[in-house]
């Protein structure tokens, strides 16, 4: 993998965290037929999922001065976690709003305040 934020995010974000998001977002998609997917699969899928909605979290944060000014200080991860549930809230579906706002708050929070493009190709697992 070259890209640092999927590393980061594979290699740090406890794996449950992607199995979840990716069993929500096969469910929600429809997806889920009658082998049911293995845990590699979810984690790609909730990876993949990430990258395609990269931009509309980055704007997410970007966009609310509130979550801007307290993803810039990072001093409260509670009160930043609590308010970026409550944007994602109102902007996705069916994904866990506190799962994504887990990841994204406490493992890939820099990659988005920087709007750093991730490549498809780096969702995919090497091992």
């Amino acid at each position: 993998m070259s890209n640092k934020f999927i590393e980061e995010i594979s290699n740090e974000a406890p794996k449950e965290l992607l199995i979840e998001l990716g069993m929500a977002i096969t469910i929600h998609e429809g997806e889920l037929g009658a082998r049911p997917p293995s845990d590699q699969e979810l984690v790609n899928r909730a990876l993949t999922w990430l990258e395609e909605n990269r931009q509309a979290i980055s704007n997410l944060i970007h966009d609310d001065p509130k979550l801007k000014s307290l993803a810039y200080e990072q001093r409260d991860k509670q009160l930043l976690f609590s308010a970026f549930a409550d944007a994602l809230m109102s902007s996705f579906t069916g994904v866990p709003v506190a799962t994504l706002a887990t990841l994204v708050v406490h493992y890939s929070l820099d990659h988005f305040l920087k709007r750093k493009k991730v490549q498809k190709e780096d969702c995919d697992d090497e091992s």
